[in-house]
């Protein structure tokens, strides 16, 4: 904090004039927190709005999800994610959980090594022309048993919950459940995924929902895809407005990236980690790990006895 500094070390009046304008951004960027966060705090300096809007806040939630896997791994729900689209490349096909352990080892997010050749070409071309660009990405978690969230107050669902998480990401501005997407382009016939009787359980030979119904897991894999937007700061700058002169002026400039996508996916695997520790121990609450089980092992055991199936 150049406050600070210039408590313990004070410059001239005029290095310090230049420190200070230096920090200061007057011309708001345009799809930041800048203008809005400007006029609800009423300032004419956008740099604490920028420090305290910045995405450096999903270091901590990617933190506290790695904790909380340790609820999750109670229930061996594994979590993982890959990047599906950057600007006009899209990956054509479904990619199964397995596959999604290869999302790490890539740059881009991209499991398929062809289509994220081209995602690379494309973030290249943004850079060397000062734009940016937008992106979706898929988070799965394998193991989610049925039963976890509800319906009966709207705060339960456990698909709502998931979708206010994902959009608290900054950049973020759709979510979808499943093949929710593209629900309004199909017939219920098609979209719906069938109930079928399987060894000791039931079964669902496509996976439209996501893993859950109104608002409760159903079993299957809990699956949700999320549009990011393209970053807001550009080199090649935007037109804007000094808020300082009124006057037109290009829109400020911080250090930032071409494309959020491989980042963005990551920080997703953590607020799905975060939302389903939370609803399992309301599923299943316990103080510790061994009555979480034994709370677990319980239900299962209620439902072989009511329905024949865990």
């Amino acid at each position: 904090n150049w406050k600070d500094v210039m408590a313990t070390d004070p410059l001239p009046e005029p290095e310090l004039a230049a420190a200070r304008a230096r920090r200061e951004r007057t011309a708001p960027r345009p799809g930041h927190a800048d203008l809005a966060g400007a006029m609800k705090f009423l300032t004419s300096d956008l740099r604490n709005i920028i420090e305290r809007s910045s995405a450096r806040d999903t270091a901590a939630r990617v933190a506290a999800g790695m904790l909380c896997q340790s609820v999750l791994d109670v229930f061996r729900i594994e979590v993982r994610s890959h990047v599906t689209t950057i600007e006009g490349v899209r990956l054509e096909r479904d990619v199964t959980f397995d596959e999604m352990a290869k999302s790490h080892d890539s740059d881009t997010g991209c499991v398929d090594e062809a289509a994220a050749t081209r995602m690379r070409e494309a973030i290249d071309d943004a850079k060397r022309k000062g734009d940016t660009l937008g992106a979706e990405f898929e988070v799965a978690a394998r193991g989610v048993p049925v039963g976890v969230g509800g319906f009966a107050q709207w705060t339960d669902r456990l698909d709502g919950r998931l979708a206010q998480a994902l959009m608290s990401i900054p950049s973020a501005k759709a979510v979808a459940v499943g093949s929710g997407f593209e629900a309004a382009r199909t017939r219920g016939s098609a979209f719906h995924d069938v109930i079928e009787k399987g060894e000791g359980r039931i079964v669902r030979p496509s996976n439209h929902a996501g893993g859950i119904e109104g608002g409760i897991s159903n079993g299957e894999e809990v699956r949700v895809r999320v549009i990011v937007k393209p970053i807001p700061t550009l080199m090649n700058r935007l037109p804007s407005v000094d808020l300082r002169t009124l006057e037109p002026a290009p829109a400020a400039i911080e250090r930032s990236d071409s494309c959020v996508a491989a980042a963005a996916a990551v920080v997703g695997e953590a607020r799905v980690r975060i939302v389903l520790a939370e609803a399992l121990l309301q599923a299943f609450g316990a103080d510790t790990r061994a009555q979480l089980l034994a709370h677990y092992e319980a239900t299962l055991e209620l439902r072989a006895r009511t329905f024949g199936l865990r």
